[in-house]
């Protein structure tokens, strides 16, 4: 099934050989149900009761889920790209402050990828960078 709006996909869905393979990372669960609450038109993944695993991240960086983007949809809302991205910058900040007690530097390195349809080809787009850079990321995405 491809997603007819946007998705939070697996951390693993480049490499996973079965769907019981498939499995979200530490910030996947927290993402997906943030959008939703925030608005955002969501396409689900996985079937009630028919959940994917979480695993916990280990490291420095802070790896994000990769969204995918349905091209007819964003093409129709170019907006919802830039509101998806400040409620995760939003996320962000918030995380920072709670568990390192302080805003996020130019350091701090956020990876995140987002995956969007056009027809039936699709273009992975990589940011790896601050979180103040998502609003830059959210351009490179609509133009792309």
């Amino acid at each position: 099934m491809v997603p007819s709006r946007i998705a939070v996909l697996p951390a693993n869905f480049e490499e996973a050989e079965s769907k019981i393979d498939l499995y979200y990372g530490p910030f996947g669960d927290d993402i997906g149900e943030l959008l939703k609450s925030k608005g955002i038109p969501m396409t689900p993944l996985e079937r009630p009761f028919d959940e994917f695993a979480i695993t916990q991240g280990i490291g420095v960086d802070l790896v994000l889920p990769t969204l995918f983007v349905a091209g007819a949809f964003i093409n129709q809302n170019p907006h919802l790209i830039s509101i998806a991205l400040n409620v995760i910058s939003d996320y962000l900040i918030d995380f920072f402050k709670s568990v390192y007690k302080r805003e996020p530097t130019e350091s701090d390195t956020v990876r995140m990828k987002i995956v969007k349809s056009r027809g039936k080809t699709y273009k992975k787009i990589s940011y790896e960078g601050p979180v103040s850079g998502l609003d830059k990321f959210a351009e490179i995405v609509r133009e792309s």
